[in-house]
């Protein structure tokens, strides 16, 4: 992961962040705060997941990959997210992120 800073606001978190796909499954993205909100974007094809934390996750997915699927993504219950090893972890591939705590 290659963390690109953030406000330091009391109770609020924000952190810009990528990380190069390794095709395992459930693999741990880490932050270091409880994930509230999270965009993750993959420039080169396209396709972006949101996934919010309100009484549950709810993950939405947009783009035209028939291959992302808005499971690819879930946060995680302490300190960050987790991706499958889909469309969100391909081998190789640099995929960009924003998170909100």
């Amino acid at each position: 992961m290659c963390p690109m800073g953030g406000p330091s606001l009391p109770g609020f978190n924000l952190l810009a962040g990528a990380y190069t796909g390794d095709a395992s499954d459930n693999r741990r993205v880490l932050t270091g705060f409880q994930v509230k909100g999270l965009i993750v974007m993959d420039p080169n094809q396209q396709y972006v997941w949101i996934c919010t934390r309100t009484t549950g996750s709810v993950k939405f997915q947009m783009g035209d990959n028939s291959s992302a699927s808005a499971t690819d993504v879930l946060l995680h219950a302490t300190d960050g997210f987790v991706v499958d090893n889909n469309a969100a972890n391909q081998s190789g591939q640099d995929l960009r992120f924003i998170a909100f705590g």
